[in-house]
Parts: C-alpha cells; structure tokens; sequence
C-alpha cells in the first residue's frame, strides 16, 4: 500500500551513516589541512611583508606573491612547517619587495592553493624618506 520513503537498504546505510557521524567515525573525504584562521599581513613596510596563518593540522606553509592579480610571474616562498608545539600558527617572510608597489598573493599549504580568487593584496609602505599615505587597520577577535 504505502511505499516507505526510503527503500529499506538506503534506510539502513542512511542510519549507519548518521551513528558513524555521531560518533565520529565517518571516514574523512580528505585530511588535507586548511586555514582555519587568516591569512592575516602582520608588517609591511618597503621592501618585505609578514603573513601569518593558522592551519587545521600540521603542514608546509608557503606563499606565492607577484605584480599580477592572476599570479602569472609569481615566485614562491618558503615557510616553515606547523606544527602542534607552535599551535599550527607561523608567518612567512616575503622579501625583496619593491617599495610603492601592489601585490597580489596566495597562501599555500603542502604547496597546494589554501585561498581561492580573487587573491589577497597589499600595497608596500614608500621607500624611506619619500612621501606617501600609510593605511593603518586594527582588528580583533574580540
């Protein structure tokens, strides 16, 4: 007469899928770790910048930054490895920067693209001595 709403073995699978979520053994599509805070520029000033990010696990961090908001020409730098004693959290130094200049970049984790597009920008601080207008933003998490 009435049919269920599920056939009968997608009903059992869909409860198992449930009490395997409840009780936290479902298998993960992917570890691949993430950014679970940031990416957050710490210091510019005229010739290099600090990003700092926090991870959901450990890995590599690095940054690939360039002139161009598509990346092309970008270079690659290294960062440390997250890691638990350093609360998965740590900063990349990108150098050699141009004074007056915007950037574009992009955060990678295990050297895979952990911020989508339209990618992050800064613009660095006037070499010394020259004129120019700094911007200043505080925030908090409070």
């Amino acid at each position: 007469m009435n049919s269920p709403l599920l056939p009968r073995p997608m009903l059992r699978a869909s409860v198992a899928l449930l009490i395997s979520l409840f009780l936290g053994l479902a298998p993960t599509a992917s570890s691949a770790a993430y950014l679970e805070l940031a990416p957050m520029l710490r210091h510019v000033s005229s010739t290099e910048a600090r990003i700092w990010v926090k991870s959901s696990e450990s890995t590599k961090l690095s940054v690939r930054i360039s002139t161009k908001p598509d990346l092309s020409g970008s270079r690659t730098v290294r960062g440390p490895k997250l890691e638990a004693g350093s609360g998965l959290m740590g900063h990349v130094v990108v150098s050699n920067l141009q004074p007056g200049t915007l950037y574009y970049y992009s955060v990678l984790l295990d050297g895979k693209p952990a911020t989508p597009r339209p990618y992050q920008s800064f613009t660095t601080a006037p070499a010394e001595g020259q004129p120019g207008h700094v911007r200043i933003a505080f925030t908090s998490c409070v």
